[in-house]
């Protein structure tokens, strides 16, 4: 039995959902690299995490405009 030929629209699809995937997958390395970096930096100073969080939130805030 011989196998269809997938159509453009089927490989476009394909494709995007494999874009998605990746782009998912990158993010969640990205944020547990950052949290691996904050744990290794801030691991002996409770205080220090807090106060640099709140920075974060901060900035985060400044950047979309609800400040």
């Amino acid at each position: 039995m011989e196998k269809k030929k997938p159509t453009n629209k089927e490989i476009v699809a394909k494709v995007e959902m494999l874009n998605r995937v990746n782009t998912t997958v990158i993010k969640m390395i990205e944020n547990l690299g950052n949290m691996m970096k904050q744990y290794i930096e801030f691991k002996e100073d409770v205080q220090d995490f807090h106060e640099y969080q709140k920075e974060i939130l901060n900035a985060r805030k400044k950047l979309s405009g609800k400040d």
